[in-house]
């Protein structure tokens, strides 16, 4: 998902290859879809799943960056090596048309628990 750090990181590859000033590769980014800017940098991982999709599973995915029942800390595969992967913070859930309906993230598991504490 989008993150200060994509705008960052964006910016230092336009300007870095020193064709455009940081002002110019800023109207540049800002112009730019949000999807081809979110997540560049790879700080803020996120890995969607469906509507259907028990809720356990994405605690799962957002404990651990497994989708498997086993997993202890596994990391989640993306562009870069395994290594520098970690759990997403945000889990985007979609509909049957593959539109973003909720972002559900820690604060939506506290939400959940505070319910179940009264």
């Amino acid at each position: 998902f989008f993150d200060y750090m994509d705008i960052n990181h964006s910016l230092t590859e336009l300007s870095a290859k020193g064709k455009k000033t940081p002002s110019s590769a800023m109207a540049e980014i800002v112009k730019m879809p949000v999807g081809d800017v979110a997540n560049c940098s790879g700080h803020c991982p996120f890995v969607p799943m469906r509507l259907g999709t028990p809720i356990r599973h994405v605690l799962r995915i957002i404990a651990t960056g497994s989708k498997h029942a086993s997993a202890k800390k596994t990391p989640v595969s993306s562009d870069r090596d395994d290594s520098q992967c970690m759990a997403p913070r945000r889990v985007p859930i979609l509909n049957e048309c593959g539109e973003v309906i909720h972002v559900f993230s820690c604060i939506d598991f506290l939400d959940i628990a505070l319910r179940f504490s009264q």
